[in-house]
């Protein structure tokens, strides 16, 4: 009997002891480093070390477009820069706290000979090639404030992976497109560092409503100003689809004003659908937060 009760207490003390290993010894989550406070030292530090950015993967660009669609310098340097803001904003999360209470506005300065040389060479860009472009600023303003950073002297390392057919643009494609036209329609919400810039012409009137906080009128001209970018009368100017493939009809369905504003812009948030103007008529959701200047009545 003693030499059972000897065995259970030896069982116990090792069940025991294996508990308390586990216990101790079991995954912990590793601490998340803290990110740098975002002022001038840290974002001056964080552009000192970071020269180049660079961009493998998906993106919309179309391999051999149709011969009208080939003089696209102009719309394919905003879909660049829309991806160069987002993978600068993307590699400053990492180190940089952006939870901030101010939107910024970033700004890119391409370096006009260095694209122009390229499209000497070759009248599109194509998938599966690496292409590096020179940057001569970034930018980076506090849109309350109006303190800006300015640096210079940049390069971009892009590379499309995916290849895209004129006859063949999946669904997945015009979802990605709208991330990325006019420096991203369908982004994240509120996020301090990633709204689309509605200083364009076609955009005039919407500052004005909202002055007078008519938000009904101000989603009509918000839908209006889109549709005028996304059905261009030619494709080889800024901020139009590039191709007629991506060419597309927007209906907003809500807008919200939101609470923070400056002396220069209005921000609001935007939602809607766009409808393609494809064979089987693709369509895709957007939504984000649009900054739009002040402007007097004329």
């Amino acid at each position: 009997m003693k030499k059972l009760l000897s065995m259970i207490g030896s069982l116990s003390l090792l069940t025991t002891s294996t508990i308390s290993v586990v216990s101790c010894g079991g995954p912990i989550n590793p601490r998340p480093e803290e990110k740098l406070e975002f002022n001038e030292e840290n974002v001056e530090k964080f552009f000192t070390e970071n020269k180049t950015f660079s961009y493998e993967g998906e993106f919309i660009f179309i391999d051999e477009p149709r011969d009208e669609e080939i003089k696209s310098k102009l719309p394919t340097m905003d879909f660049l820069n829309s991806l160069m803001r987002e993978t600068i904003i993307k590699e400053m999360e990492k180190t940089l706290e952006l939870e901030t209470d101010c939107f910024y506005d970033v700004g890119l300065e391409i370096n006009r000979a260095d694209i122009n040389n390229k499209f000497k060479n070759e009248k599109y860009l194509v998938s599966g090639k690496k292409y590096v472009f020179k940057y001569d600023k970034i930018s980076i303003k506090n849109t309350k404030t109006d303190v800006r950073y300015v640096f210079e002297d940049f390069e971009f390392v892009f590379e499309q992976t995916n290849s895209i057919k004129q006859n063949n643009i999946s669904e997945k494609n015009y979802e990605f497109f709208l991330n990325y036209w006019l420096g991203g329609v369908n982004s994240p919400k509120n996020h301090k560092f990633h709204w689309v810039n509605g200083g364009f012409g076609e955009f005039y009137e919407v500052s004005i409503l909202l002055a007078k906080n008519d938000l009904p009128e101000a989603r009509n001209e918000i839908e209006k100003g889109i549709n005028e970018n996304s059905n261009p009368i030619f494709m080889s100017s800024s901020r139009t689809p590039i191709y007629e493939e991506y060419r597309f009809d927007s209906k907003v369905n809500d807008i919200k004003l939101l609470q923070y504003e400056t002396e220069e812009l209005y921000f609001v948030e935007v939602s809607g659908e766009a409808q393609f103007k494809n064979t089987n008529k693709t369509k895709a959701d957007f939504s984000a937060t649009w900054g739009f200047y002040k402007h007097e009545e004329w």
